[in-house]
């Protein structure tokens, strides 16, 4: 089986408050995807990778956004061996990008905010870019036990901070972060 698909997208964004505008963004995305996937003996394959391309920029009221043009192809591929019907151990890989939403962006952004705590949005944040591995056991569509692990470059992290006798809540890149999965599923009657 082969499959194939593109993707075009346009995205104008505009935050504005009392005539002020706190926020203009712009962002375009064009993509192509194509997967294979097949089947040999007791083997499961999935070969497949997206192109990307996005072109992001935008200003707020006091500077601009970190301009981001990329091109990057982001792959994905799968095995599955199944040791009986209903029965196996499946491989996977892929790679993501994840985009920050628009709210963390706007530095104004007040989506919740009293006399201690605020929340400040942040112009400088980066795109962030997942290598996703993951190996499972499945049997019987009840039983698992599955590891997975992502490497995330620039991962959005929500931080707190002191800011003059009171917190404030902000959105921060954090260059490289490892984060482990271990699932266990066993239905008990």
């Amino acid at each position: 089986k082969f499959s194939t698909g593109i993707l075009g997208d346009k995205l104008e964004y505009e935050a504005t408050n009392f005539g002020q505008t706190n926020l203009d963004y712009q962002r375009t995305t064009l993509a192509a995807y194509s997967e294979f996937q097949s089947t040999y003996k007791k083997f499961d394959f999935i070969l497949g990778g997206r192109l990307e391309n996005y072109d992001i920029e935008g200003t707020t009221d006091v500077t601009n956004l970190i301009p981001f043009k990329l091109t990057k192809f982001f792959p994905n591929a799968s095995v599955q061996y199944n040791i009986i019907p209903q029965v196996f151990v499946n491989a996977n890989y892929n790679k993501k990008i994840s985009l920050p939403n628009t709210s963390a962006l706007n530095p104004n952004n007040t989506s919740y905010q009293n006399p201690n705590v605020s929340s400040y949005g942040n112009p400088d944040l980066a795109p962030t870019i997942f290598d996703n591995y993951e190996i499972k056991v499945s049997a019987f569509e009840y039983f698992y036990v599955s590891y997975s692990r992502s490497n995330a470059n620039n991962q959005v992290m929500n931080r707190i901070i002191s800011v003059d006798n009171s917190a404030a809540s902000i959105s921060e890149n954090i260059p490289q972060v490892t984060i482990h999965n271990f699932n266990f599923g066993l239905p008990i009657p």
